[in-house]
């Protein structure tokens, strides 16, 4: 009989299978204990466009450094040739020889195949370096693009130029402005940028063209009733050449309701 209970002994241990990760795991409700969720983090438009912007202008980089290794792998020996050739130390040089040439001959030489929008990516990023770095580094690029000439540059250089030069001018106006006791606030002034924007300021000192404005900008004398007069000159009035004295005493909103008269103004404003 003993030996007939032995037999029935069932090995349990057989077929059962391991409980899974998720199984063993739960909460004290019993339900599944989950990972918490991490909340995504929600970007601005302009957060977002910044940084499409920001990747967009790394990987151009990473296509022009790919395209510059495969050139100098590809055509150093091409460029020496051209350049020997040619007579000329650049490939610059080379490209508008060769470029002047074949348009004279008809032939329609197009850009490198970047969209409007990338140019002005890969130029704002690499004028943002440039600034980076310091004065400096703007000049010696400014004066480079200068010397080239703006109808030479391609459309990426010549907004590099742009940003850089307007850079320069700003802190070369800053340090003109600090010397004779002005913050740079008054160059972000609205005011002040509109009416400093009538002047060729390559010709007319940012600190002249101040000392003017704050003179616009002082309250006018009262006079009694009786001893007004007209001010405005008319067409016929107005003289050929003014000085800095006499330009100053003219107010902001006469300059500008009188087209001719600061036409004039600023022509004088070249010979001070």
């Amino acid at each position: 009989m003993e030996e007939n209970e032995e037999n029935l002994v069932v090995d349990t241990t057989e077929n059962v299978e391991e409980p899974t990760t998720e199984e063993m795991v739960v909460t004290d409700e019993g339900q599944e204990n989950q990972e918490p969720e991490v909340e995504e983090k929600k970007y601005t438009e302009k957060e977002f466009n910044q940084k499409l912007d920001d990747l967009l202008a790394k990987k151009l980089a990473i296509k022009e450094n790919k395209i510059r290794k495969e050139y100098e792998r590809k055509y150093s020996k091409t460029e020496n040739i051209l350049k020997q050739g040619l007579g000329v130390d650049t490939m610059e040089d080379a490209n508008n020889q060769l470029e002047k040439f074949y348009k004279e001959q008809g032939v329609e030489i197009s850009e490198p195949g970047y969209s409007d929008r990338e140019i002005n990516i890969l130029a704002n990023a690499e004028a943002q370096e440039i600034i980076d770095a310091g004065l400096d580094e703007i000049d010696e690029e400014v004066n480079r693009l200068n010397q080239k000439g703006f109808e030479n540059m391609t459309k990426q250089e010549k907004i590099i130029f742009q940003k850089l030069n307007s850079t320069r001018q700003y802190e070369e106006s800053k340090k003109e402005l600090a010397k004779i006791g002005v913050k740079e606030d008054v160059l972000k002034d609205e005011n002040f940028k509109k009416f400093s924007d009538m002047f060729d300021k390559s010709k007319v000192k940012v600190s002249d063209i101040y000392d003017m404005y704050s003179k616009t900008q002082q309250k006018k004398e009262i006079k009694p009733i009786g001893s007004m007069k007209a001010n405005k000159k008319k067409d016929d009035e107005i003289k050929e050449f003014y000085t800095f004295e006499e330009a100053s005493k003219f107010t902001r909103k006469e300059l500008l309701d009188n087209p001719k008269l600061l036409d004039i103004i600023q022509q004088s404003a070249s010979k001070w």
